[in-house]
């Protein structure tokens, strides 16, 4: 009966990670940058996440544990998004992060990231 039970259990593990792979493949993580802002959409995103370039202080690499690096941000003062689940990550270390997977590095991607914000808020140099 056990070994029954561990049987269905490893199905529905698996079952459910094909479904994600599935997801991931018909909806992939998208990144887009304009001259307002960054919006992170697709992926397991339910809906599309807008952050004004004014209101994020800047990107950097931190760790996420046994997960790898991640690219976080933490925002400026004025900017509303001071939630419950902001304190919790900024002592993990950032105020908040992109979401893993993209084709080149955390740390590419922050410098590109850090560039693109400087530029759009006229402070190229």
């Amino acid at each position: 009966m056990a070994t029954v039970a561990w049987g269905w259990a490893c199905v529905a593990f698996f079952g459910l990670g094909v479904v994600v792979f599935l997801w991931l493949l018909i909806r992939p993580q998208v990144l887009i940058l304009d001259a307002g802002g960054f919006t992170v959409d697709g992926g397991l995103v339910r809906t599309p996440r807008y952050v004004a370039w004014r209101d994020v202080q800047g990107f950097c690499v931190f760790s996420a544990g046994r997960g790898g690096k991640m690219v976080g941000y933490n925002f400026e003062p004025h900017a509303k998004q001071k939630s419950l689940l902001t304190r919790i990550n900024r002592s993990l270390g950032a105020d908040a992060g992109l979401p893993q997977g993209w084709q080149i590095s955390a740390e590419q991607l922050a410098a590109v990231l850090n560039d693109y914000r400087l530029q759009a808020l006229g402070r190229a140099g």
